[in-house]
């Protein structure tokens, strides 16, 4: 369902936030680690630190870090401005013109229904919970968090 560039995306942000005890993490760490060509994760890096959720440690011992918590990055923090839907949320994907709410096509109300679901699970999730060693212990974290 996300684009190539996106589950990059999401691949080197899980890695950065895996290893932020470490440091900055290198783009070649992350390419290497994750199977990632290296120009293609230049280029998804600089637009990540364009977008804030980056920062970018220029040197010798240099690299990548999370520019906050994990836990306060949402999933589509990460990926929003990779993906179509999010720029144009109207757009139809099965290419009819006249397709809206208020002249919906064949596949509309379905369409709509799954982009929410969507939406609401980039929106909701955030890079501690899938980044997490054990999916339960991020949850738990959340709760005790939420709890204060």
């Amino acid at each position: 369902m996300l684009s190539r560039t996106s589950e990059h995306a999401l691949k080197a942000l899980v890695f950065i936030a895996q290893n932020a005890e470490a440091g900055p993490v290198t783009s070649s760490q992350i390419a290497e680690a994750q199977r990632i060509p290296r120009k293609y994760l230049s280029a998804v890096l600089r637009e990540l630190v364009r977008s804030g959720v980056l920062a970018a440690t220029p040197g010798k011992t240099g690299g990548f870090r999370l520019s906050r918590d994990a836990a306060d990055i949402t999933l589509f923090d990460a990926v929003g401005r990779f993906e179509m839907s999010a720029s144009e949320p109207d757009a139809c994907p099965f290419g009819n013109q006249m397709c809206s709410d208020r002249i919906p096509c064949a596949g509309h109300e379905r369409w709509s229904r799954l982009r929410h679901q969507i939406s609401d699970f980039l929106n909701d999730t955030t890079l501690e919970d899938v980044s997490a060693p054990n999916p339960a212990a991020a949850s738990r974290r959340r709760s005790k968090k939420n709890r204060k």
